[in-house]
């Protein structure tokens, strides 16, 4: 039979024969007639594949202890624990929420991959098994666009096999409340994936105009004050912003309209920018803070 397997699956092995260290990196099937059990090297099948193997095996339960990776972030997010020590390091960062099948079982590999992608090491932490969180140093001489989800995704998927759908959140700044952040990024990351299932990977702002609508008045304006990271008070700015949008981006027309120096008007934006994150002359970007102080901000 373990010849006939190896022909498809080149890792296939009977269990017996698998090394305790290696152990973790296979699933093990149970023949359901002959209780012969053997193991392949999980991510090696796709999910075709281990539907049809599974007309004539069952998997072998197994639980592996659980470790989050880091109990300081772990207990801060998911146990109501207290601001971790270790936020002092960072004035800014971003969070990047990965979920997906098999995380865990290939911590090792993943961790190494995500080190290699954002080319320093990462703070990552397990809520669970199937579900990441990457803390990601802000650096403001690095443009934050340089880090597609899409590109990250497609990376996990030929390098290691996985299946991944990956939400990037905004700018998150040491004095906010980062517990409140997170909630309402995790609650957008599942409300994008409800709305579009076919899609792997979502940033922050370029959903937020499907989800407003879906939204009570309440949770409107939290997503309002979420998106402009406290912004929101500074009225001058907001709606220096908002005829910005009204001028199509048009940095002389907005200066003109509104009897303002390029350099001031320049400086509003940047400010803008450097608080949440992003470019707000990107047309998503743009488009989705036009719709919130329109439809809040007035």
């Amino acid at each position: 039979m373990i010849n006939k397997l190896r022909q498809l699956f080149p890792s296939a092995v009977y269990e017996e024969n698998l090394l305790p260290s290696e152990k973790h990196l296979y699933t093990v099937y149970v023949s359901s007639h002959t209780s012969e059990s053997f193991a392949i090297k999980t991510g090696e099948l796709n999910e075709r594949e281990e539907q049809l193997l599974e007309l004539s095996f069952h998997q072998k339960s197994h639980s592996l202890p659980f470790h989050s990776g880091n109990p300081e972030w772990y207990s801060y997010f998911n146990e109501d624990g207290p601001r971790p020590a270790s936020l002092k390091q960072y004035n800014s960062f971003r969070l990047f929420y990965l979920q997906g099948r098999k995380l865990y079982e290939n911590q090792t590999d993943l961790h190494e991959t995500l080190r290699y992608y954002f080319d320093e090491q990462v703070k990552t932490v397990f809520l669970e098994q199937n579900f990441l969180i990457v803390l990601l140093p802000d650096q403001k001489h690095v443009d934050p666009e340089m880090f597609e989800a899409g590109e990250l995704a497609g990376i996990l998927a030929a390098d290691l096999l996985l299946d991944v759908f990956i939400y990037s959140g905004r700018r998150i700044h040491q004095e906010e409340n980062i517990k409140y952040i997170y909630l309402e990024e995790k609650q957008l990351f599942q409300m994008a994936r409800n709305m579009f299932p076919k899609e792997r990977t979502f940033r922050d702002y370029e959903i937020l105009p499907f989800i407003l609508p879906l939204l009570e008045k309440p949770e409107q304006q939290h997503l309002y004050h979420y998106a402009l990271a406290g912004l929101e008070k500074e009225t001058e700015l907001v709606d220096t912003l908002y005829y910005f949008f009204l001028c199509n981006l048009n940095s002389s027309l907005t200066a003109k309209e509104l009897h303002m120096h390029r350099n001031t008007l320049q400086y509003r934006l940047e400010k803008v920018s450097d608080r949440i994150g992003i470019d707000v002359k990107h047309f998503p970007n743009a488009a989705a803070l036009y719709i919130l102080i329109k439809k809040i901000g007035d």
